[in-house]
């Protein structure tokens, strides 16, 4: 496992909530005669697959003591039968002043046709899915779609900001409790309409492409905010 410093180039993340509601909020005008639901999409199949064992997966963080122009970037490496980076007994330290947490991702279509990605992550304490942590914005489930489309067999990238400084968050570094294991997941979905759906912070569900096969759209990462004990 390598670990680089972050430079400029690192675009693989995507734009904040608060950008995304912005965006969100210029799109709004466009369908501004009343919205409905999308009827969910005829095909089934496997569409979006995330290959963690075979490409690139990054993860960033930076925090409030660091003296360096910039955070650090870490490859990832994964269990090739859990899709799995880090253990609960073993979680990646972050540190305890941290300032930002992003989590990078690569995804490829292997449809027949063009679809909209719409990545999403959550954070479960000691890896319960019972106890997903809430971001800000009351979800569980934070969402980022990607407006343009993904054609088929091409591949794309993205990622997930979950903690930065405000306005640019899902979640604050104190919503992550110190010294917890914390299970990462990223994910994504295909789509076959961009219609925004307020409600979920991202496209209408009811224009999910209906994928019988999943396992293979996600990956995880445990994590520990690391502090000292009182």
């Amino acid at each position: 496992m390598t670990s680089t410093r972050v430079t400029s180039s690192a675009s693989r993340f995507v734009a904040s909530p608060r950008a995304r509601r912005g965006v969100a909020l210029a799109a709004a005008a466009l369908f501004a005669c009343g919205l409905t639901a999308r009827a969910a999409h005829a095909l089934t199949g496997d569409y979006l697959v995330v290959e963690p064992n075979t490409t690139t997966m990054a993860l960033y963080y930076n925090w409030a003591s660091n003296t360096a122009p910039a955070g650090t970037t870490i490859n990832l490496a994964f269990s090739p039968t859990t899709r799995t980076a880090y253990t609960q007994a073993a979680p990646l330290a972050l540190p305890c002043d941290l300032t930002q947490f992003n989590t990078g991702m690569v995804f490829r279509n292997v449809s027949s046709q063009s679809l909209y990605v719409e990545m999403g992550g959550r954070l479960y304490i000691n890896g319960d899915e019972r106890q997903p942590i809430t971001n800000v914005y009351g979800q569980t489930e934070a969402l980022a779609p990607i407006s343009a489309p993904l054609a088929a067999g091409a591949v794309g990238t993205g990622g997930f900001i979950f903690v930065a400084q405000p306005p640019l968050f899902d979640f604050l570094a104190s919503q992550l409790p110190a010294n917890v294991p914390l299970k990462v997941r990223m994910f994504v979905r295909g789509y076959t309409d961009t219609a925004w759906d307020f409600s979920r912070g991202g496209f209408f569900a009811s224009a999910a492409v209906p994928e019988t096969v999943v396992w293979n759209n996600t990956y995880f990462a445990w994590v520990r905010r690391t502090c000292p004990s009182s």
